[in-house]
């Protein structure tokens, strides 16, 4: 029978098998020393409003669920957005001096992160509405639909928390 492939192939094919081999062992290596040995799997993020899920699942009676959306169809639970923790707290504990920055926030009365020095201010032209403008509004919408789905129909467009109606977003 006739040999398929030449020896001098054979021969590359082996080297290039080698050498990959090689490769991912040294890789290997190289991870395993500049791995941080004090890097810790999953550590807690810091949270700049303290938050006890005891108080909301067990007192409250709140499912998992209704936080954590994607709970059941991914491998993490995922962090709630501002806007499932406002869909009570705009109701209810409004004045708390703890959810002072997680309402601030909804309002469009704190920073956002990363957010270019005059960013609020920044009008595309004359008689459009500026970024902290169409944020305050965009959770005054929100705040509507809400009384909505509790029957009642008001609608009332308030100034940021701490602000004037021209919401200040402070660069980071």
């Amino acid at each position: 029978m006739a040999q398929v492939f030449s020896p001098r192939f054979t021969l590359l094919l082996r080297l290039v098998v080698v050498v990959g081999l090689a490769l991912l062992v040294l890789a290997s290596i190289s991870y395993r020393v500049t791995a941080r040995p004090d890097a810790q799997l999953a550590a807690p993020v810091e949270q700049s409003v303290p938050f006890s899920h005891k108080h909301h699942v067990t007192d409250d009676g709140l499912d998992c669920r209704y936080c954590h959306t994607s709970v059941e169809t991914s491998a993490f639970a995922g962090i709630p957005s501002l806007s499932t923790c406002m869909s009570c707290h705009s109701q209810i504990y409004t004045e708390a001096p703890v959810l002072r920055p997680l309402i601030s926030a909804y309002r469009g009365g704190k920073t956002l992160r990363g957010v270019p020095a005059g960013f609020s201010e920044f009008s595309a032209a004359q008689g459009t509405r500026t970024p902290g403008q169409i944020l305050a509004h965009v959770c005054d919408l929100f705040d509507w639909a809400l009384k909505l789905a509790n029957g009642i129909h008001e609608y009332r467009e308030q100034p940021p928390r701490g602000g004037p109606p021209a919401c200040r977003i402070a660069a980071a």
